[in-house]
């Protein structure tokens, strides 16, 4: 099963990669920019992050600003995917091959954008725990979700294997529902993987323009 995050790096990340970490396990973060004004990915606390994270879980894009996709111009389509392969370069040293549209919106022109860009990989989902949803699901219907999954998993009825969705900017989910989720794929024997392991996708496919990480200068920033 993959168990997704979109929307961060935010300051609830780094619990999430540690309890991923310690129960040997693995995720993936579709990363924004600057969806949120408080939050910058050249942050130096999340390029910490981000680079602690890299070496174990998976890192993709979800475009800089996390606006409607099938609602833009063509060149405001290029910058939202420019602008996050740019920080993903600088802070990680490359840029991803897998990306999820923000709200799960594409269009034609959006996906062959993201094409020209070198993207090979738009990823959905088939579980939401609707964590960021204006009428959350409350804490025991994401439980119960999550264990009805966890058994299609072990009995090997969900297909190539479900993807969850759910957002790292949620201390609650980071908080309270991660934790159980981690304890249920280990009473049910379930790994938990990337997305590109999920779907089948060697690693060496996950990422293009492979390099060094930057230093941080003056473009550092999101403004």
């Amino acid at each position: 099963m993959a168990v997704t995050f979109d929307d961060g790096p935010s300051p609830y990340t780094a619990s999430l990669i540690s309890q991923f970490d310690a129960a040997g396990f693995n995720t993936t973060l579709f990363v924004n920019g600057y969806s949120n004004p408080q939050w910058c990915i050249y942050d130096s606390t999340f390029v910490t992050t981000l680079r602690n994270a890299l070496p174990r879980h998976q890192i993709a894009s979800h475009t800089f600003t996390h606006q409607h996709l099938p609602l833009l111009s063509s060149s405001t389509l290029s910058t939202e995917f420019d602008k996050t392969d740019t920080a993903m370069k600088k802070i990680l040293g490359l840029k991803s091959t897998f990306f999820r549209p923000p709200f799960g919106e594409l269009s034609s022109a959006a996906l062959t954008t993201a094409a020209s860009k070198g993207f090979t990989h738009a990823v959905m989902w088939d579980k939401d725990s609707m964590d960021a949803n204006d009428n959350p699901m409350t804490l025991a219907q994401q439980k119960a979700q999550y264990t009805a999954a966890f058994e299609d998993s072990r009995r090997g009825t969900g297909g190539l294997g479900h993807i969850f969705l759910n957002h790292d900017i949620k201390e609650a989910t980071v908080r309270d529902l991660v934790p159980f989720v981690i304890s249920e794929a280990k009473r049910t024997g379930v790994k938990l993987v990337t997305v590109g392991e999920c779907l089948g996708v060697a690693k060496s496919a996950w990422y293009r323009e492979v390099g060094s990480q930057g230093a941080r200068d003056s473009s550092w920033t999101c403004a």
